[in-house]
């Protein structure tokens, strides 16, 4: 994620620049030039501010110190950041709290969201995005979190029908105890949490069609010939070893999967289906096994 974009702060900074001399040749037709100077220089800076307000929110927000709290649960709960460096790790916290601070994470009837569910959502998103740092998560969707399993109708359901869901247009929707169960059984290679922020950003181009936004042209047709023939084997049985039977059910579903066995058992997956992990690590510019190394 983006603290303070050097390239955007260009980009802004030349459009306010040229609305300002636009003001200072209008306003000095008629007023003294040092009075459109001013005024020209007023406006710029206005608009600087404008364009920048998310990222100085964040320039701000990060001159707070980490909660201790939050590191607790990330070194008791999380793999991902228990294998970083100190100053990934830095990084990494950085897009928790930014990730906390823009979006809204709310329980069923406005209930408060436990703080080490509401931490363990936002390393959801924040592992994914940590190799691709343009990555910006979209906060027009609300993140709802279910004490346990829920049905179709959204009503609570202890059969654990569903876990998680994320429409096309809608909010994210998490079953608490399901969280809990992906990131406080180690490396079951199963987590809601992963899984279903996969599906947000396989939705962030308008499709939910396993392609993930971003790849290039050139990496596109391989993804698309790897992700059909392990869904065809894993409808046929087989490939089974490390992705689990639910990825063969159509192409979103297949890349949800296999970011959750990308990061959650990254060994097992490089040595059963190397082709399919470097696939994973191009995209997502990361090896899990070592994610503070160069991929």
């Amino acid at each position: 994620m983006t603290i303070f974009p050097r390239h955007k702060w260009i980009e802004h900074s030349v459009v306010a620049g040229g609305f300002g001399f636009l003001v200072f040749a209008l306003v000095s037709r008629t007023r003294s030039i040092p009075l459109a100077a001013g005024v020209s220089l007023g406006v710029a800076v206005m608009l600087i501010a404008l364009f920048q307000e998310k990222y100085i929110r964040r320039f701000l927000l990060l001159k707070h110190p980490f909660p201790e709290s939050w590191r607790r649960i990330l070194v008791d709960r999380v793999r991902f950041y228990r294998l970083l460096s100190p100053e990934d790790r830095i990084r990494f916290e950085q897009d928790v709290m930014v990730f906390l601070s823009e979006q809204r994470i709310y329980g069923i009837r406005g209930q408060a969201v436990a703080e080490d569910i509401r931490v363990v959502i936002a390393a959801s998103a924040a592992t994914l995005g940590f190799g691709i740092e343009s990555w910006e998560w979209p906060t027009m969707r609300d993140i709802l979190v279910y004490p346990t399993g829920f049905d179709e109708d959204y009503s609570i359901d202890r059969s654990h029908h569903l876990t998680g869901i994320v429409h096309q247009q809608g909010p994210v929707i998490f079953s608490e105890e399901d969280l809990k169960m992906g990131y406080y059984a180690s490396q079951t290679g199963y987590n809601v949490g992963l899984h279903e922020m996969a599906h947000v950003l396989d939705m962030a181009d308008g499709a939910a069609d396993g392609i993930p936004p971003g790849l290039s042209w050139m990496a596109t047709a391989p993804w698309i010939r790897v992700m059909a023939d392990r869904m065809q084997k894993l409808r046929k049985g087989e490939c089974r070893k490390v992705l689990r039977e639910y990825a063969g059910v159509n192409e979103a579903e297949f890349f949800a999967v296999a970011v959750e066995v990308f990061f959650e058992k990254p060994h097992i997956l490089a040595e059963s289906d190397p082709e399919l992990f470097n696939l994973m690590r191009g995209y997502f510019r990361i090896d899990p096994r070592a994610p503070s190394r160069s991929p």
